[in-house]
């Protein structure tokens, strides 16, 4: 049973393959595998997840996709569960989240501030997977995704937006 908050709030096939990796470095071949940045991942072990916010800014909604909801100088704050524990060459941060208001996965540009979701792909589909989705963020051609806009989506209507500056 899952003592602790985030952990509780996971899908049981992500907390058991968690739990099965606990402390274990992934390697992807790049040789098999050539469109991907991020070769190696740890990731957290359950006891160890927390949610987090990850900030969207509509600045940068506007510069990137030509749109920026009702301001173009908003942040919307958007609670996930960041996965990924460390990674080679990058900042883990966001590089690959479970949103459990939306019950989906996805990732964080943190320097784009952007959020972008799999809709309809359970952990399983991941797994088999892992390495396009752990590098969505540089390649998002290789799997099915959508960006998530805050001000236009219905499950985003109790997160309220904040001036950016």
């Amino acid at each position: 049973m899952p003592k602790h908050k985030a952990e509780k709030l996971i899908p049981t096939e992500l907390r058991e393959f968690l739990s099965a990796n606990a402390g274990q470095r992934i390697r992807f071949d790049r040789k098999t595998q050539p469109d991907i940045e991020v070769d190696t991942v740890e990731f957290f072990v359950p006891n160890d997840l927390k949610p987090s916010k990850f900030t969207i800014s509509t600045l940068e909604y506007y510069l990137n996709y030509g749109e920026h909801g009702d301001d173009p100088e908003l942040e919307y704050k958007v609670e996930g569960i960041d996965l990924i524990r460390d990674c080679n060459d990058y900042d883990p941060d966001g590089i690959l989240i479970y949103f459990p208001e939306f019950h989906e996965f996805g990732f964080w540009d943190c320097d784009h501030l952007i959020i972008k979701m799999f809709q309809n792909v359970d952990w399983p589909i991941i797994e088999a997977n892992l390495s396009s989705y752990i590098n969505a963020q540089w390649y998002p051609h290789l799997v099915d995704h959508y960006l998530l806009r805050p001000w236009a989506d219905e499950r985003c209507k109790k997160i309220k937006p904040k001036p950016s500056y």
